[in-house]
């Protein structure tokens, strides 16, 4: 059975109740493990300490990738890649595929295995946004079998749950040993092989459900760095 960590913020309530909660909804189905994300002060922290630079080819199909600079520099933008950074970490150290899913998922249906073979990481949610729409037919019943899908986008539909592969962790530690990126920017074609579940187990929040923007929120993370 694979292992499935999910990211949270045990300080913020929200995140912390989100996370209990994915964490009953899975735990028939996976061997589930909560994660003490990266908080968001602690990232800056870390980014200046590391000297990480913003990894322009993490944008490179974009028109003007410095647009993301200072978007990708704010406090929940880099503690959520540091979350994720570290359980790349935990992939290589385990040596085994796991499962990361972010706290703020909706599960629509249990994980199906599928054959992945040489496919490095297999995105199993997808993120509510417009970019995103084309992948919520997945989410509907279906007959066809379990399978993993060609994934024709530059980067991972969101990183609220996708399986890795060891040595895709590998790859991901390697392309981002000094830089930084938004997580889901971070898993990329130029770095990995990125396939798709055509059975997706859910997908994230949306603000009207509950979900509460850690990588906005500038006024938390002061609030949270006074205590």
């Amino acid at each position: 059975m694979f292992k499935s960590y999910i990211i949270h913020l045990s300080k913020i309530e929200n995140s912390l109740h989100s996370a209990i909660n994915l964490k009953k909804s899975l735990e028939n189905n996976l061997e589930t493990e909560l994660f003490e994300g990266t908080y968001g002060n602690d990232a800056v922290v870390l980014k200046e300490q590391e000297n990480r630079k913003f990894s322009t080819e993490s944008f490179s199909y974009e028109e003007d990738p410095m647009r993301w600079e200072h978007k990708s520099s704010r406090p929940g933008v880099l503690g959520c890649f540091y979350s994720h950074y570290r359980l790349w970490q935990k992939c290589v150290e385990l040596d085994e595929p796991i499962i990361i899913f972010e706290d703020d998922v909706l599960i629509y249906r249990p994980f199906v295995p599928v054959e992945w073979g040489e496919v490095l990481v297999l995105s199993l949610c997808t993120e509510w946004t417009d970019r995103s729409s084309k992948y919520f037919h997945l989410l509907e019943e279906s007959a066809d079998e379990p399978a993993a899908l060609e994934f024709l986008d530059y980067c991972v539909p969101g990183t609220s749950g996708y399986a890795i592969k060891p040595n895709a962790a590998r790859k991901l530690l390697n392309a981002f040993s000094n830089t930084f990126a938004p997580s889901d920017h971070a898993i990329n074609k130029d770095v990995v092989k990125i396939q798709i579940h055509n059975k997706l187990m859910g997908r994230s929040k949306t603000e009207i459900e509950g979900k509460k923007s850690l990588t906005r929120d500038f006024k938390m993370w002061r609030k949270i760095n006074n205590e």
